[in-house]
């Protein structure tokens, strides 16, 4: 599935690190606020704009699968996926509810781009980088030559989605007047 050879040793730990440091615990966030946010906006609020249902559950199913991928790649590098769970607020003002979800998708972003740049800086002379083999859901699967990607656009992909997460983020509070 994963093949982590063209890595070097510093460049494994720097990416473990990093991805323990800033993107487990930010998408475990997500992981929880995103229905958090659905339960407020339809219970407190007693109203909802249907629109931002699916985008909702669609960032809470996205942060789900990269925290899943996450600590796969954490495990594949020789690392332990660890994390501690925040402290969790009481939802009372949605305008920081969403505020703080779009502050995280934009740390997020930042992770991601440090973890392709230090994949890209620490590779093993003439080797391409880290191959990930992923089916057409985002999951791991077996090898097929052309699922495969490097680690450096695995990086690419997941700071694609977070510029997805923020725009519709923007969008609903734009629309929201937030």
């Amino acid at each position: 599935m994963f093949e982590a050879d063209s890595i070097t040793e510093d460049g494994k730990r720097a990416i473990v690190d990093l991805i323990n440091r800033s993107v487990l615990q930010v998408e475990y966030s997500f992981i929880v606020n995103y229905p958090r946010i659905i339960d407020h906006f339809t219970n407190v609020y007693q109203v909802f704009v249907e629109s931002f249902r699916p985008n909702l559950e669609k960032l809470g199913k996205d942060s789900l699968r990269h925290q899943n991928l996450a600590m796969e790649i954490i495990t594949l590098l020789g690392g332990k996926p660890t994390w501690a769970i925040a402290d969790m607020d009481r939802m009372n003002d949605v305008r920081r509810m969403l505020s703080d979800q779009l502050d995280g998708e934009k740390a997020a972003l930042s992770a991601y781009l440090e973890a392709r740049d230090i994949a890209e800086q620490n590779q093993v002379k003439g080797l391409k980088g880290m191959m990930l083999i992923i089916g057409s859901a985002g999951h791991p699967r077996e090898d097929n030559e052309k699922s495969r990607s490097s680690m450096i656009s695995m990086f690419e992909k997941l700071a694609r989605d977070e510029v997805g997460h923020i725009r519709l983020l923007e969008a609903i509070m734009a629309e929201l007047r937030i």
